[in-house]
């Protein structure tokens, strides 16, 4: 019984561990995660430029598996490209963890 509650033990810490290496919103400076489940938005730049109506809005994702596959564009830029945004005015970020072991990192532009 000892060894199953020390194996258990362990494991748990290790997953934990490995947790803080997947979850995007640590590396990011989110203002909040979560260790088991992570579902933030957080206004990275707020808004930024000469303001005025924002009629566009595009956004930008990334993936990552385990910290061991990561796929996709999450930058300002892709963003603007998939809105038509030409003036950016604001920037919002999103993440989604399930246990470090699923992350979604999602760049939210607002403009012109």
């Amino acid at each position: 019984m000892l060894k199953i509650l020390m194996s258990l033990g362990l494991g748990f810490a290790l997953m934990v561990g490995l947790t803080g290496c997947g979850v995007g919103a640590v590396m990011t400076g989110d203002p909040v995660f979560g260790v088991v489940y992570a579902d933030v938005n957080a206004p990275t730049k707020g808004a930024i430029g000469e303001g005025g109506a924002m009629t566009k809005v595009g956004e930008a994702s990334c993936e990552s598996i385990l910290s061991l596959v990561a796929k996709g564009d999450c930058s300002v830029a892709a963003a603007a490209k998939n809105g038509g945004i030409t003036q950016v005015s604001a920037v919002d970020h999103h993440t989604m963890s399930i246990l470090g072991i699923y992350v979604k990192y999602t760049t939210k532009v607002s403009g012109k």
